[in-house]
């Protein structure tokens, strides 16, 4: 069975288990990089 999304709308990362714990880890020179969530690898 295939299953079809059609809801793209984008989740914000509070909704996928983004932290302040995560967030602390970032170093300094990070700080301008937007966080994201790898989904899938091919």
């Amino acid at each position: 069975m295939v299953k079809v999304v059609t809801d793209h709308s984008m989740p914000s990362l509070a909704g996928l288990g983004w932290t302040d714990f995560f967030g602390d880890q970032l170093e300094p020179g990070e700080a301008d990089l937007v966080p994201t969530r790898i989904a899938t690898v091919h």
